[in-house]
């Protein structure tokens, strides 16, 4: 199903241009960007040959060749814009993909919504916050983290014979949140008052989290590492940094 696609994108691409859109790019994060407003575009718009399918992300979330899919389409939208963003795709499973490394609970809205799933905070509060902490850092084979790493191979696995796209289409990290979002979606909105009555517990717990993530981002990097630590990208904006994005490209 998916291979006309694949094709299909891997024709539209153009080198000339997307090195062209890199350099200024890295003029911009050089701070060589000499005009007002910084509005990249790319030399021409590269229309879509194919009707390209809109796919719901429940069904998307069930099969990552249409996940794939799903994120490519927006791919093919940048390249039709002509847009200066930069191409990117993700694991896209929502922004409980660390908070279910401590045991929340998936929910899922209705087909109608569209919506990327969330999840429900832990059923005991404060208890089972400090049973999380206790039992120390989560290993990476709980939750979502299995099926978001089999994901981003199964994206580069299917990429792979495609150069142009190995090359400009980067694979960036999953939505893994930061510290004080994991703590609330874990926790529930019971947080706010703790930071009063137990800011020992909060501080325990932030730093199981920063820990898991550290554990998260240090495979992610590891088996999908970024091109350079020079010139990544997220959400199609290009950035100085390092532990944030990963490429396709190996």
């Amino acid at each position: 199903m998916i291979e006309p696609f694949l094709e299909e994108l891997e024709n539209r691409l153009d080198p000339q241009t997307e090195e062209a859109l890199e350099a200024e790019w890295n003029r911009f994060l050089d701070r060589r960007f000499d005009g007002g407003i910084f509005r990249p575009r790319r030399r021409a718009a590269a229309p879509a040959r194919l009707e390209w399918p809109s796919i719901l992300i429940n069904h998307a979330l069930r099969d990552p060749e249409l996940l794939l899919l799903r994120e490519l389409r927006s791919v093919s939208d940048t390249l039709a814009a002509g847009s200066g963003n930069l191409l990117n795709i993700r694991c896209n499973y929502g922004t409980s993909i660390l908070p279910s490394l401590f045991g929340v609970e998936p929910f899922y809205l209705d087909d109608d919504c569209d919506t990327l799933p969330t999840s429900m905070p832990l059923a005991d509060g404060r208890d089972g916050i400090r049973r999380l902490v206790d039992a120390g850092v989560p290993p990476l084979d709980r939750g979502l983290a299995p099926k978001v790493f089999d994901t981003a191979a199964f994206f580069r696995a299917r990429l792979e014979p495609y150069p142009k796209l190995r090359e400009y289409v980067r694979l960036y990290h999953p939505d893994l949140q930061g510290t004080a979002d994991v703590a609330e979606v874990v926790w529930g909105s019971g947080i706010f008052m703790e930071f009063y009555d137990d800011p020992a517990l909060i501080r325990a717990f932030f730093e199981l989290i920063t820990a898991a993530y550290r554990e998260f981002m240090d495979r992610w990097e590891r088996e999908f590492p970024p091109l350079s630590d020079r010139f990544r990208c997220h959400w199609g904006w290009g950035h100085r940094g390092k532990i944030v994005f990963a490429t396709i490209r190996r």
